[in-house]
């Protein structure tokens, strides 16, 4: 069953690294035509603006839970690396422990918002203001992907240890 998850979280690794450099290109190819309309031939484009903001947000959070699987975000990483390894690994287990409990709050607060901002829409893109909130849900279960197979895998390696002794 782990393999199988961890054969999903590259998958799923792979796909938000291929759709991060898209929406990177979007940003930028729609901030190139945007000022080239204004500036040069007078006439701005009214969707360039919204179309750049709904790409940098979810740029943003897809990167964020790009950098959480790589273990890229800040941490106090000293304090467990100096406990003994069973300690060490408990405090590890803890930390992920509140930050599914954090990701899984802030997730639940995006999708109660996404109901919400489904019946309001982004004029110029004629999409629902709920595309704004769906990164946020994105993130946090792809996170909770992320700490599922971290959790699973300090328990399988603490039983391991435990069988060896």
């Amino acid at each position: 069953m782990l393999k199988h998850l961890k054969n999903v979280d590259d998958k799923l690794a792979k796909f938000e690294m291929l759709l991060c450099l898209g929406l990177l290109g979007t940003i930028a190819v729609t901030t190139v035509i945007g000022v080239f309309a204004r500036y040069i031939l007078r006439s701005p484009i009214i969707w360039g603006v919204d179309v750049t903001i709904l790409s940098l947000i979810w740029l943003s959070f897809l990167g964020a839970g790009i950098l959480f699987r790589q273990d890229g975000h800040l941490a106090a990483s000293s304090l467990p690396s100096m406990l003994p390894k069973r300690a060490g690994a408990a405090l590890k287990l803890l930390s992920e422990l509140i930050i599914a409990g954090t990701i899984a709050i802030t997730g639940w607060f995006a999708v109660t918002a996404a109901i919400v901002q489904n019946r309001q829409f982004i004029i110029t893109l004629g999409l629902p203001r709920s595309v704004y909130s769906m990164p946020i849900v994105w993130m946090s279960l792809s996170m909770m992907l992320v700490i599922i197979i971290r959790t699973a895998t300090t328990l399988g390696n603490q039983s391991d240890n435990r069988k060896s002794l």
